[in-house]
């Protein structure tokens, strides 16, 4: 039988639910079509039969209903004919539906917003994508419009999470090469849309750190920088201004290990009668350090331990020296040697550790310190499964190309073939590799700063800092070491700047 198929104009009144099918009317989810309708008017007939003056409708029950309340007078109906024995197995196959795809959302919402051809910088001010998180601010579209696409969609997201979404796709779309997981973690139902958007979120973040360390990398191979060096104890700062360095970093002498050459008879650090003494002294260099820094200052203090008639606590007694003196304690630091000298160890096991203390004029605060990174083991962005420790293993992060070094230091103790090449005969009694002391002067300052040791000895500090963009200042009663310190130095921004030059033409 060939169907007839008419759209008629009919009044409301004359419209009513067809009789086999009342036993199925059960209330439903209106606001989204109410919504349309009041906005928009009717965009889809009611189906049915129309049979005299009455239409009865077999889909549409719902716009019938929604008609009413808002008081419509008339409604576009297509009567399509349909045999009574028919009737219930056409609504059913009619009104399947399958769920829609994240990525349909955002395909059909692209569209229903004007975006197609738009450039990904005319979308982000349109889709307000800079002020996400607030509600009142949904750019140049507005949020009514928001609002309209998840009625007309019959979505079961509202606007802002839309948006989240949308961001997500137009991320996506700027970045071809660049996907990490997260619309298939979405479309798979490993988390939420709001999860998904956190590690968008996070990723964002993430990358913009990595920029943010290149750029201080950058500079500080690049800047003009300049060393001082002064042949007097650093009990007395006075021949630099206050408040003009970010940090000091040094290894001062340790308690009754060592004899150092040139010292002044009325005083040698390292030598004190009693530990109380020594770290009395060590407390002292400090308060006159001071001043000297900036707000956001800190001192590190690398400082081994003494065994000379047992465990003598010194680390841990000059940590509280420093913290009863007013310094905040930022962090305490292992720095575990992998090539330790073999040396007696009576009673206990042969040492390769020291302490290294990070302490500031102030509590610790995100201004004070830059993340020192090492490459993952991911090795990119990508979403990952959450540690069963902290989520259960239901939880996702975002993996990325770079991950946090710890404060556990393993490296090697000074190896001679760092200034060999500038005297081969110069000899110091203690001194500490440059790896060490990068990490901190990395951690804790930035290109242009001023970066002091006050136990300069053969100049590895300073020689990290000025290779990194830092400003050098050091101070030693050892006029030898004073001397050899000018030669490395002099050499090392010699060779800086032949570095810049090539750099400037690689560029």
């Amino acid at each position: 039988m060939k169907n007839v198929i008419n759209v008629e104009v009919i009044e409301v009144d004359n419209i009513k639910i067809h009789p086999l099918l009342e036993q199925f009317v059960k209330p439903k989810k209106k606001d989204h079509i109410e919504y349309t309708m009041n906005r928009l008017g009717q965009f889809t007939p009611l189906l049915g039969n129309l049979v005299g003056d009455t239409f009865y409708v077999t889909d549409g029950i719902v716009r019938l209903e929604v008609a009413k309340s808002l008081g419509l007078k008339t409604l576009q109906c297509l009567h399509i004919n349909i045999p009574d024995e028919d009737v219930v197995k056409i609504r059913l196959t009619s009104n399947q539906r399958t769920k829609m795809s994240y990525s349909e959302m955002m395909h059909y919402g692209e569209h229903m917003l004007g975006l197609i051809g738009k450039s990904q910088g005319k979308k982000r001010d349109l889709m307000g994508f800079d002020f996400i998180d607030k509600d009142e601010h949904y750019g140049l579209i507005g949020k009514g419009r928001w609002e309209l696409v998840c009625h007309l969609l019959d979505l079961s997201i509202c606007a802002s999470t839309l948006r989240k979404l949308m961001e997500i796709k137009w991320f996506e779309d700027e970045n071809p090469g660049n996907k990490v997981g997260i619309m298939a973690g979405l479309e798979n139902g490993l988390f939420t849309i709001s999860k998904a958007h956190d590690l968008l979120e996070d990723k964002i973040k993430k990358e913009s750190k990595i920029e943010e360390r290149k750029r201080r990398d950058y500079e500080g191979k690049v800047n003009d920088v300049s060393f001082h060096l002064f042949n007097t104890s650093s009990f007395d700062l006075s021949n630099i201004p206050d408040g003009s360095m970010r940090m000091f970093i040094q290894s001062p002498p340790y308690f009754q290990l060592r004899e150092y050459r040139n010292q002044p008879d009325y005083f040698i650090h390292g030598q004190e009668e009693t530990l109380a003494d020594y770290i009395k002294n060590e407390v002292k260099f400090y308060q006159g350090a001071k001043r000297k820094l900036l707000p956001n200052g800190v001192i590190v203090i690398i400082i081994g331990e003494t065994y000379r008639d047992g465990y003598q606590g010194v680390c841990t007694k000059l940590e509280t020296a420093l913290a009863e003196d007013g310094w905040y304690i930022h962090d305490v630091n292992t720095f575990v040697k992998t090539n330790q000298k073999a040396i007696p160890h009576v009673a206990r096991f042969l040492n390769s550790k020291e302490t290294i203390i990070v302490a500031g004029l102030k509590p610790a605060n995100e201004t004070l310190f830059n993340d020192v990174t090492r490459p993952s083991s991911i090795g990119e962005f990508k979403v990952i499964p959450g540690s069963s420790r902290t989520t259960g293993g239901k939880g996702y992060s975002m993996a990325s190309p770079e991950s946090s070094i710890t404060n556990v230091f393993i490296e090697s103790v000074f190896q001679k073939s760092e200034y060999a090449d500038v005297e081969d005969e110069f000899y110091h009694q203690a001194p500490t590799s440059v790896n060490i002391y990068e990490k901190f002067i990395l951690g804790y300052s930035n290109p242009g700063e001023n970066v002091g040791d006050l136990f300069v000895g053969s100049g590895s500090g300073l020689e990290s800092a000025i290779l990194n963009g830092r400003n050098g200042f050091g101070w030693d009663v050892d006029h030898e070491s004073i001397d050899f310190c000018n030669k490395r130095l002099t050499k090392r921004l010699e060779e800086r700047e032949q570095a810049k030059i090539e750099l400037s033409i690689a560029a």
